[in-house]
Parts: C-alpha cells; sequence; structure tokens
C-alpha cells in the first residue's frame, strides 16, 4: 500500500510591494487578486520561467502565483508556528487591465 502523499513544505514570506496574484505561473493568466505591502504569504513551490524570472506558488491567504522578486521570506518556516495572516489581501479585482 502506497504512503500518502506529502504535503509540500511551505515557507513564509512578506510582500515588499503591492503585488499581482495570477493563476498560473505565466505572466500573461488571469489577475486573482492584489496583495498588499506587508502581507504574509505562504510559498509552497518556486520555478523559474524562460525568460529567468522566478515565480512562487503561493496558497494562503489566497492561492496563485507571484514574482519572487516581490517576496522576503522570514527566516524560519514551521507550520506549528504559523500566525494569523494579516493583512487581508486587497479587495480591487483587476480583470486582465
Amino acid at each position: 500500500m502506497a504512503s500518502p502523499p506529502a504535503s509540500p513544505r511551505r515557507t513564509r514570506a512578506t510582500v515588499r510591494w503591492e503585488t499581482a496574484v495570477r493563476e498560473e505561473k505565466e505572466l500573461d493568466s488571469s489577475i486573482v487578486t492584489t496583495l498588499d505591502s506587508g502581507c504574509t504569504v505562504f510559498i509552497v513551490e518556486s520555478q523559474t520561467l524562460q525568460s529567468g524570472r522566478e515565480r512562487c506558488r503561493i496558497d494562503e491567504p489566497v492561492r496563485g502565483w507571484v514574482s519572487r522578486l516581490l517576496l522576503e521570506e522570514a527566516a524560519e518556516s514551521d507550520d506549528e508556528e504559523e500566525e494569523s495572516v494579516s493583512p487581508e489581501p486587497s479587495k480591487k479585482r483587476a480583470t486582465g487591465l
């Protein structure tokens, strides 16, 4: 019997500047929402695009992809020591503008 898949390692980070969260890692994918500077996110995956840009998949406070350049990783991240995610994502919604 196969064991269940391991949950992804999560790394806590802070948004440096207001940033768009996209549905996919590609820069032309739809924008899900915008996160304000200072918002705490959790990175679950990183990938480098052919252009050389590094993108991070986050799962909290929303799910999507953001630019690595706009994040500052916390020194340590442990799921057992998660703090509340604040401030909340911006209520602004972009629809491909």
